[in-house]
């Protein structure tokens, strides 16, 4: 929308793919009304003391272009056909330059064994990705000190990094050394990054040593808990999604129009002493069927007497006795 560069790389699915699956864009005509349409739906009754006051926003922000896709339609291929797009899906090829050309083999422990250099990653795939992302920089005159005619931004789409296939069980420390690579390069040009990583990978697990008398057989390797940590502290926004699937949430009649909550772990402090700090940090999304919805988490009104009420009420029913005195009762409005 944008007309900015895109580079999209990812090693579990087909970037080209990914790239022509993308949702279309809606219409601003469209989105305007959506705010009309919502008070519609959403009228409901409440108390006149609170009819003067102030509407609760759910869309955190008031800004219609770009926020808005129709996920039952595919961008059109000709919009794609006129942008930059540069795809990097892990295979190693060998350019004019020759930068891709090193030789990658496989022991037995599963390790890699590379006879270059990697810039001290145990998994080439990482260094490939950086020098890929430098390349395009370069070329693409992406650099705060280039002088191009007509200044652009590069967009970059990393899928799923430090999944199974990039190795991050054998080696953690990989994916921390490639986010603060690739945090330095983009400080010196014209670029933002968007990362996503299975977080679910690095939950706490547990290493098994198994030996057979004095034989030793082999050994579970286990995920650090702190490696998601270090991708946080390394990035300047980070954002995680919660699912209410599989979870007593799902039930929950309180979150009965949302599917999950959306949590901000930390935002952006770049070139200023605080972060600012949104109106709320409590936000959930909902799936539609042609919108993916992030709103304000707040909960609808009660409209009806609940149970801790009735049960008030038996509380302070009048009793009846031998000396026939009656119990203290509210008074009813």
């Amino acid at each position: 929308m944008c007309r900015h560069s895109l580079l999209v790389a990812s090693q579990d699915s087909d970037p080209e793919k990914m790239v022509s699956e993308l949702p279309a864009p809606v219409q601003s005509e469209l989105s305007s009304d959506r705010s009309g349409a919502d008070t519609q739906e959403d009228k409901m009754m409440i108390a006149w003391r609170y009819q003067n006051m102030r509407t609760v926003q759910s869309s955190p922000t008031g800004s219609n272009f770009g926020h808005y896709y129709d996920l039952t339609k595919s961008m059109p291929q000709d919009v794609l056909d006129q942008l930059d797009i540069s795809y990097w899906s892990g295979s190693r090829q060998t350019d004019v330059a020759g930068k891709y050309s090193y030789s990658c083999q496989t022991d037995a422990a599963g390790k890699y064994s590379c006879q270059t250099d990697t810039a001290g990653f145990c998994n080439p795939a990482y260094r490939d990705l950086l020098t890929a992302i430098q390349l395009k920089i370069s070329l693409g005159q992406f650099q705060v000190s280039d002088t191009p005619e007509k200044r652009n931004i590069l967009r970059v789409a990393v899928h799923s990094l430090g999944s199974p296939l990039w190795r991050a069980n054998q080696q953690r420390s990989d994916l921390t050394l490639f986010l603060y690579c690739l945090r330095s390069l983009l400080r010196s040009s014209l670029a933002v990054c968007v990362v996503t990583v299975p977080s679910h990978l690095f939950q706490a697990r547990y290493s098994f040593v198994f030996t057979w008398g004095s034989q030793f057989t082999g050994i579970l390797p286990f995920q650090d808990p702190c490696t998601i940590k270090h991708c946080e502290h390394l990035c300047d926004v980070s954002v995680r999604l919660e699912s209410f699937a599989g979870s007593d949430r799902e039930t929950n009649p309180a979150l009965k129009d949302y599917h999950g909550f959306f949590h901000i772990n930390k935002l952006p402090a770049i070139n200023t002493l605080a972060s600012h700090v949104p109106e709320s940090l409590d936000l959930a999304f909902k799936l539609r069927r042609k919108k993916f919805l992030i709103e304000k988490l707040h909960l609808p009104p009660e409209l009806q007497e609940s149970t801790e009420r009735e049960q008030d009420d038996i509380l302070t029913a009048p009793s009846s006795g031998s000396c026939g005195g009656g119990g203290r009762r509210n008074l009813d409005f």
